[in-house]
């Protein structure tokens, strides 16, 4: 990869691309914000722009990068605007039920403007206005209304003066935007098929052309390889009627070789998954008075842990692979608390500190600079301060946690590897976090060392193995850990990362009846997985040749999650979170399944309907009809 360089001089997008340079475009938001709780599913509009600003702001931000990209950064920042001609229509839908006319539709594309200006102003990128299909199109085609609705789009777009104009995901538009002056490229949700009217991708392409578009293409419906046959169609035709036009792909980042002409939408998978279920879910409630660990567990109460933040910010690219060390608790404070956040508002009600592998022995181990640049001290003094900030913001408590260390494995001494563990605790107790946890440790002689050096400090604690069914790796039965474990100090016992929801609670199983079977007592944990890794060996993903950067096809989707959290409470298991791979939507999936018992439902299922029902709003018939069977 080339050298990531400051921003070079602007240049608009035609001269860039007429000069022969890539153009790298941003990602998807609505399906990744509808993950992370800000927008709801089947509405697919943009008032996160208002409701939740930073938020967007930060999906825009340049350092939560695609890995593909060249130099760090995009070449053009997308709006969030391309859905707000769903704003400016009142279309009827199934049953009666309409969309209502949104009167801040204004300010929806203003807010839009001004967060893709201010992210793109930090970096060499170009701010493009985007507009899509519109509802009003599907039921009246009325040429005049519709483009009278682009035109309010297009007058806020020229007021804010952005750089290029994208009309994306339908028929027709390009001749409205086209007056602006500005650059416009066409994309359409189309593949080797054609339009919804049988046009092949070779006319639609001339026919984009001559309406005045500079750039033409695909956006969305398709994955890659789909979008790219379409793409070939479409340069063949622009060729044999001698027309010329940079081409653009803005393809899906799903496998799709089974859709049919409408895409992904015709999946019975899309956008959750197919379920059928006829429970209800438990009304929002408000927070409760904040009660320590022990006292909720002991009354019965659920605690959702939170999810995973090495994969998550080794993904948005703030943590490197290979040392998967926590620094950026110090070096990017703002993106691991809006991790935290995410969890938060998804249901968590433990804010876990970031420093997993936040040893001073790990943070110097194989030549990391962590240790000499920044020092385990102020890591772990960053990761508790930004955890206390978050929970103090809802009914959370805050969890000091450590993990194994290259001290043990470098067979150090018991006094060694604890005089390592007491360094973090003692940030602990000066940051006066609520509990404490031991995770991930794959041999419980460590694990032991871990909980009693945290006894010490009076504080309840918490131990999760990274094992399965087999046992640690010195092949000690689960059942055998949990019993050490527990007679170490531990309040809470269970297991966390390596192993999938499902295999992680068949090892849960056996650690409670090795404690029944010993007469001892602790509340069980269970942090697994969101990958399923039913072929993996005795150390779990970690043996995986896809692991770290090819688990994708593995994720688990919401469903498995609220399937393993109704499974974990029947189980007894009543700390119920995840580990690498879980993200924001994982969280609520639990919380969604276990409102009955919890009482409310988290915040962000304010953007998520009750088993997909969500969904009665969408513009597709079939779409809407998956709700509707999920009532049944």
């Amino acid at each position: 990869m080339a050298p990531i360089e400051g921003p070079r001089v602007k240049k608009g997008l035609l001269e860039r691309l007429d000069s022969g340079e890539v153009v790298v475009g941003d990602g998807s938001f609505l399906l990744t914000l509808e993950k992370r709780g800000y927008v709801k599913a089947g509405l697919w509009t943009p008032e996160a722009v208002e409701q939740s600003a930073e938020i967007v702001g930060w999906r825009l931000k340049w350092g939560e990068r695609d890995e593909e990209q060249e130099e760090g950064e995009s070449d053009g920042q997308g709006k969030l605007s391309g859905r707000v001609s769903q704003l400016l229509d009142s279309t009827p839908f199934g049953g009666g039920s309409t969309i209502c006319i949104l009167p801040a539709w204004e300010a929806v594309n203003t807010a839009a403007c001004d967060l893709a200006r201010e992210v793109a102003d930090k970096g060499d990128a170009l701010v493009a206005g985007g507009i899509c299909r519109t509802s009003l199109y599907a039921h009246h085609k009325d040429e005049v209304r519709i483009k009278k609705l682009f035109r309010l789009q297009l007058e806020i777009f020229a007021r804010k003066n952005v750089d290029f104009l994208i009309a994306e995901y339908f028929e027709h538009a390009v001749e409205v935007l086209k007056e602006s002056g500005e650059p416009v490229a066409a994309t359409m949700c189309i593949g080797p098929e054609g339009d919804m009217h049988g046009v092949t991708p070779g006319e639609c392409a001339v026919k984009l052309v001559k309406a005045g578009a500079s750039v033409v293409g695909v956006n969305c419906r398709f994955g890659p390889w789909t979008s790219l046959k379409t793409m070939s169609l479409r340069k063949e035709a622009r060729q044999a009627a001698e027309l010329k036009a940079p081409l653009m792909v803005w393809s899906l980042g799903f496998h799709m070789p089974d859709c049919g002409k409408g895409g992904f939408l015709d999946l019975p998978e899309y956008p959750f998954g197919a379920v059928r279920d006829t429970r209800k879910m438990a009304p929002a409630g408000g927070k409760n008075v904040k009660k320590g660990i022990l006292e909720r567990l002991n009354s019965g109460e659920v605690i959702i842990g939170d999810g995973g933040f090495v994969f998550a910010l080794e993904k948005r690219g703030y943590v490197k692979a290979g040392p998967w060390t926590p620094e950026a608790a110090v070096e990017h404070p703002e993106a691991v608390r809006q991790l935290h956040r995410e969890f938060l508002r998804a249901g968590s009600n433990v804010m876990q500190t970031f420093t997993f592998y936040a040893s001073e022995d790990k943070l110097e181990n194989r030549g990391n600079y962590v240790a000499e640049k920044i020092s385990g001290q102020k890591v772990n003094e960053a990761a508790c301060d930004i955890a206390r900030q978050v929970a103090d913001e809802g009914d959370a408590l805050v969890a000091g946690g450590v993990s194994q260390t290259p001290s043990y494995l470098s067979c150090k001494s018991e006094t060694e590897v604890k005089k390592v563990f007491q360094q973090q605790l003692e940030v602990f107790v000066k940051k006066n976090v609520d509990f404490l946890i031991a995770e991930y440790f794959e041999h419980v002689e460590e694990a032991v060392w871990a909980v009693e050096a945290l006894k010490a400090s009076g504080k309840p604690v918490a131990a999760t193995m990274c094992i399965g069914p087999e046992g640690d790796l010195h092949s000690v039965t689960p059942g055998e850990c949990a019993v050490r474990l527990v007679k170490a100090g531990a309040s809470i016992v269970g297991v966390n990362c390596h192993f999938d929801p499902t295999i992680s609670l068949q090892t849960v199983k056996l650690m409670k009846e090795g404690l029944e079977a010993a007469g001892l007592k602790a509340h069980l944990m269970s942090q697994p997985l969101a990958y399923h890794t039913p072929d993996c060996g005795k150390q779990g993903f970690i043996d995986l040749p896809e692991f770290p950067f090819g688990l994708e096809p593995r994720v688990a989707t919401r469903w498995d999650i609220q399937k393993y959290a109704r499974e974990a409470y029947n189980l007894g298991v009543r700390y119920i979170g995840g580990c690498c791979g879980f993200e924001p939507y994982h969280i609520r999936a639990i919380a969604e399944e276990l409102a009955p018992e919890r009482g409310f439902l988290p915040l962000a299922s304010e953007k998520h309907g009750s088993w997909g029902s969500g969904l009665d709003m969408h513009t597709k018939p079939w779409i809407r009809a998956r709700d509707h069977c999920s009532r049944l």
